[in-house]
């Protein structure tokens, strides 16, 4: 790696350590007001075993689930991601 590459990666990892040291000031770092209903175990337990119709017909609604991306893939008509989900 160059030395301008590294310095351009030393002053952007720098630029976001200081956004953060604002956010923690301000008592906003890494907020998330989001709570999950359901877990990841109780969904599977409860639906796992249920085809794709049987789901559609008991009409399951309201349900959520909280996770963390690992992975997403934008590409130009699609995309996907990876998410690993807490199984409580």
């Amino acid at each position: 790696m160059t030395d301008d590459k590294k310095n351009i990666e030393n002053t952007i990892l720098e630029e976001r350590r200081q956004k953060l040291e604002q956010l923690r000031d301000k008592g906003d770092a890494y907020s998330n007001s989001f709570k999950p209903k359901n877990t990841a175990k109780a969904i599977i337990e409860a639906f796992g075993e249920k085809t794709k119709d049987e789901l559609v017909s008991e009409k399951v609604k309201n349900i959520s689930i909280a996770g963390r991306i690992v992975l997403k893939r934008v590409m130009v008509d699609s995309g996907f991601g990876i998410c690993y989900l807490l199984m409580l």
